[in-house]
């Protein structure tokens, strides 16, 4: 909602009004041509369809989130970053909830990542795509693992990347190793090198 043309009941709170509109696509297109330009900016407002649905007889629902977070808005490049960083915290916190140890929370991930119990990721990891992720892992600092599949007891030593592999349950990975995609990286032997590792 604009700052500077805000319903009259609003103009008195200091407090930033955020909205997610969910119309049916009939009836929107069937009044959107109602919309005026009647406003400081002089600029149609999608926000105004609920008052022509609402002179309309049609129904109009509001509900309120239980967490505003959810529904943060940004208009400044800093508003950007920090609604950023509270959806990175809210994943963070799913994976520990999950059992995963995570330290210095700044990790770049996609909603599809997963991670099972006892595992540690440390800092400025990179879970991209279907990620999967075992349990009782170690991914160590700057890796990039994207659509992957990581069985339990798995290390990934430092700047190792991973793309589109899968890597069995004990494989020790890297330092610096790159796993190309649609190769499966078995257990590490004894004293040996990782069979089937792809290094650049």
């Amino acid at each position: 909602m604009s700052r500077k043309s805000p319903p009259h009941r609003l103009r008195r709170e200091s407090a930033n009004q955020f909205w997610l509109l969910f119309f049916r696509v009939k009836p929107l297109f069937s009044r959107i041509g109602e919309l005026k330009t009647d406003n400081a900016h002089r600029e149609y407002y999608l926000t105004d369809m609920a008052g022509l649905f609402g002179k309309a007889k049609s129904k109009v629902v509001a509900m309120k989130t239980t967490n505003p977070a959810e529904v943060l808005g940004s208009n400044t490049r800093a508003e950007m970053m920090e609604i950023d960083g509270l959806l990175r915290m809210a994943k963070c916190q799913q994976l520990m909830t999950a059992g995963a140890s995570i330290f210095f929370h700044r990790l770049r991930h996609r909603r599809r990542c997963r991670s099972r119990t006892d595992t540690v990721i440390e800092p400025f990891v990179q879970l991209l795509g279907k990620t999967r992720i075992g349990s009782d892992c170690r991914i160590r600092s700057y890796s990039v693992i994207s659509n992957s599949e990581i069985g339990d007891g798995v290390t990934l030593r430092p700047g190792s990347i991973l793309d589109q592999a899968r890597v069995a349950r004990g494989a020790i990975i890297g330092p610096y190793s790159h796993l190309r995609p649609g190769k499966r990286h078995r257990r590490r032997r004894p004293g040996g090198k990782l069979r089937g590792d792809q290094e650049d």
